[in-house]
Protein backbone atom coordinates (compact mmCIF):
# COMPACT_ATOMS: atom_id res chain seq x y z
CA UNK A 1 0.00 0.00 0.00
CA UNK A 2 2.94 2.11 0.56
CA UNK A 3 4.24 2.31 -2.88
CA UNK A 4 0.82 2.71 -3.76
CA UNK A 5 1.11 6.29 -1.76
CA UNK A 6 4.85 7.30 -2.38
CA UNK A 7 5.07 6.94 -6.27
CA UNK A 8 2.30 9.24 -7.42
CA UNK A 9 3.06 11.82 -4.11
CA UNK A 10 6.81 11.56 -5.81
CA UNK A 11 5.90 12.27 -9.01
CA UNK A 12 3.81 14.97 -8.89
CA UNK A 13 6.40 17.12 -6.52
CA UNK A 14 8.85 16.55 -8.75
CA UNK A 15 7.08 16.79 -11.72
CA UNK A 16 5.49 20.40 -10.15
CA UNK A 17 8.89 21.18 -9.78
CA UNK A 18 10.25 20.49 -13.06
CA UNK A 19 7.32 22.38 -14.51
CA UNK A 20 8.18 25.54 -12.00
CA UNK A 21 5.41 25.54 -9.76
CA UNK A 22 5.64 28.26 -7.85
CA UNK A 23 4.55 26.89 -4.06
CA UNK A 24 6.94 23.67 -4.56
CA UNK A 25 9.97 25.78 -5.26
CA UNK A 26 9.29 28.03 -2.64
CA UNK A 27 9.10 25.76 0.12
CA UNK A 28 12.05 23.27 -1.19
CA UNK A 29 14.31 26.53 -0.88
CA UNK A 30 12.87 27.31 2.69
CA UNK A 31 13.92 23.91 3.80
CA UNK A 32 17.71 24.34 2.22
CA UNK A 33 16.59 21.87 -0.64
CA UNK A 34 17.15 24.35 -3.32
CA UNK A 35 19.78 22.08 -5.09
CA UNK A 36 16.94 20.04 -6.25
CA UNK A 37 15.50 22.61 -8.05
CA UNK A 38 17.79 21.47 -10.88
CA UNK A 39 16.19 19.64 -13.70
CA UNK A 40 19.66 17.36 -13.62
CA UNK A 41 18.21 16.42 -10.25
CA UNK A 42 14.53 16.38 -11.06
CA UNK A 43 14.33 14.81 -14.44
CA UNK A 44 15.80 11.59 -13.21
CA UNK A 45 13.87 12.16 -9.69
CA UNK A 46 10.45 12.12 -11.94
CA UNK A 47 11.28 9.30 -13.71
CA UNK A 48 12.33 7.41 -10.63
CA UNK A 49 9.15 8.05 -9.35
CA UNK A 50 6.79 7.68 -12.53
CA UNK A 51 9.15 3.65 -11.91
CA UNK A 52 8.01 3.45 -8.64
CA UNK A 53 4.15 4.53 -9.47
CA UNK A 54 4.12 1.95 -12.35
CA UNK A 55 5.77 -0.89 -10.47
CA UNK A 56 2.83 -0.17 -7.37
CA UNK A 57 0.25 -0.57 -10.09
CA UNK A 58 1.65 -3.87 -11.88
CA UNK A 59 2.31 -5.72 -8.66
CA UNK A 60 -1.58 -4.73 -7.23
CA UNK A 61 -3.01 -5.33 -10.69
CA UNK A 62 -1.72 -8.96 -9.92
CA UNK A 63 -3.73 -8.90 -6.93
CA UNK A 64 -6.97 -7.46 -8.05
CA UNK A 65 -7.15 -8.69 -11.82
CA UNK A 66 -7.75 -5.42 -13.15
CA UNK A 67 -5.81 -3.64 -15.95
CA UNK A 68 -7.69 -0.38 -15.64
CA UNK A 69 -5.64 1.24 -13.06
CA UNK A 70 -2.53 0.16 -14.74
CA UNK A 71 -3.37 0.97 -18.36
CA UNK A 72 -4.21 4.52 -17.21
CA UNK A 73 -1.16 4.79 -15.31
CA UNK A 74 0.86 3.98 -17.96
CA UNK A 75 -0.71 6.64 -20.38
CA UNK A 76 -0.60 9.19 -17.84
CA UNK A 77 2.79 8.43 -17.30
CA UNK A 78 3.56 9.14 -20.49
CA UNK A 79 1.89 12.11 -21.43
CA UNK A 80 2.80 13.90 -18.18
CA UNK A 81 6.26 12.83 -19.36
CA UNK A 82 6.27 14.13 -22.95
CA UNK A 83 4.37 17.14 -21.89
CA UNK A 84 6.99 18.45 -19.58
CA UNK A 85 8.63 20.31 -22.79
CA UNK A 86 6.16 21.23 -24.71
CA UNK A 87 2.36 21.66 -23.04
CA UNK A 88 2.27 22.03 -19.56
CA UNK A 89 -1.23 21.98 -18.44
CA UNK A 90 -1.60 18.32 -20.41
CA UNK A 91 1.82 17.84 -17.51
CA UNK A 92 -0.68 18.59 -14.84
CA UNK A 93 -3.05 16.85 -16.86
CA UNK A 94 -1.29 13.81 -17.18
CA UNK A 95 -0.03 13.97 -13.57
CA UNK A 96 -3.89 14.87 -11.98
CA UNK A 97 -4.72 11.23 -14.15
CA UNK A 98 -2.00 9.32 -12.37
CA UNK A 99 -3.09 10.39 -9.15
CA UNK A 100 -6.68 9.16 -10.50
CA UNK A 101 -5.42 5.97 -11.43
CA UNK A 102 -3.31 5.08 -8.00
CA UNK A 103 -6.68 6.17 -5.76
CA UNK A 104 -8.22 3.56 -8.38
CA UNK A 105 -5.78 0.89 -7.57
CA UNK A 106 -6.40 1.61 -4.13
CA UNK A 107 -10.28 1.55 -3.89
CA UNK A 108 -9.93 -1.93 -5.86
CA UNK A 109 -7.48 -3.18 -3.56
CA UNK A 110 -9.77 -2.56 -0.31
CA UNK A 111 -12.86 -4.34 -2.48
CA UNK A 112 -10.44 -7.10 -3.36
CA UNK A 113 -9.05 -7.56 0.48
CA UNK A 114 -12.72 -7.12 1.59
CA UNK A 115 -14.23 -9.87 -0.26
CA UNK A 116 -13.97 -13.69 1.43
CA UNK A 117 -11.96 -16.16 -0.42
CA UNK A 118 -13.03 -19.32 -0.32
CA UNK A 119 -10.51 -22.43 -1.09
CA UNK A 120 -11.72 -24.90 -2.84
CA UNK A 121 -11.51 -28.85 -1.91
CA UNK A 122 -10.92 -31.16 -4.77
CA UNK A 123 -13.43 -33.39 -3.03
CA UNK A 124 -15.86 -30.40 -3.80
CA UNK A 125 -15.60 -30.27 -7.45
CA UNK A 126 -16.14 -33.90 -8.31
CA UNK A 127 -19.90 -33.98 -6.79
Amino acid sequence: MLKQIIGPTGSAISGACCLGFAPFLAGLSSIGAGFLINDLVLIPLFVLFLGITLWGLQSSRRRHGRNGPFVLGVVASLVAFAALWFLVPLAYAGLAALVAASAWDIVLLRRCEGVPTRVLNPKDSQG
